[in-house]
């Protein structure tokens, strides 16, 4: 089965790896991730590569974990969470030069379009790539957080990074029985999720995606 392994988060390099993940002994920092774009819908053999949807809606529609992939408007019509102001270049050569940031976010395959990233405030509804990170239960672990903390002891899963470099991890939270993906990191002193048109921002009450411990070893 073909994976896109993602861009190892910070370097924006796109690797693509035949590979059976769950025997997989090495995985990038940022897991095994299948790659996506708005401009088709997502197909029944797409999703079947994400494997099994982590969680669902209030009508049982699979809810994913995803990250936004923002293009620089000169390189994508994407929109862009960066504001003209905050444009500024990264440390290192190290990102594509295409890629502005990566936001983690919810992918709802029911909705048009599927991936709804919370930012300012408010929910981008992006158009352009994005990816559906591959949850596994044998090698990652929710773990309960608050104020944007690291839990101690724990290697979160990295989700993106914003244009000022900073990184960003998958986050959850519950809200009215319904588990719902978004975005954390110290910078954020919280949970970030998408709730209709309005981002939520959560400081206590919410579980931050890590790798387990004795799969630690196993990343790259």
């Amino acid at each position: 089965m073909r994976f896109l392994t993602g861009y190892h988060h910070g370097s924006g390099q796109e690797q693509e790896h035949d590979l059976d993940y769950e025997d997989a002994e090495t995985v990038p920092a940022s897991g095994i991730r299948v790659s996506f774009n708005t401009g088709a819908p997502p197909s029944p053999y797409d999703l079947e590569r994400a494997g099994r949807a982590p969680f669902v809606d209030h009508d049982h529609s699979h809810i994913y974990v995803g990250s936004a992939v923002f293009m620089h408007p000169s390189s994508s019509t994407s929109s862009s969470p960066a504001s003209s102001e905050d444009e500024e270049e990264l440390d290192g050569a190290a990102h594509d030069k295409n890629i502005e940031s990566v936001h983690p976010c919810r992918v709802a395959p029911h909705l048009n379009p599927p991936c709804l990233v919370p930012f300012g405030g408010g929910v981008i509804e992006h158009f352009g790539r994005y990816d559906v990170l591959v949850v596994d239960g044998g090698k990652m672990v929710w773990v309960q957080s608050s104020y944007g903390r690291i839990p101690k002891g724990y290697t979160p899963v990295d989700g993106g990074y914003e244009i000022t470099g900073q990184k960003l991890y998958h986050a959850v939270a519950n809200v009215g029985g319904i588990f719902v993906p978004g975005k954390t990191g110290p910078h954020l002193a919280g949970c970030n999720i998408a709730m209709g048109d309005r981002e939520v921002i959560l400081n206590e009450g919410y579980q931050i995606l890590c790798w387990r411990d004795n799969f630690i070893e196993g990343l790259y």
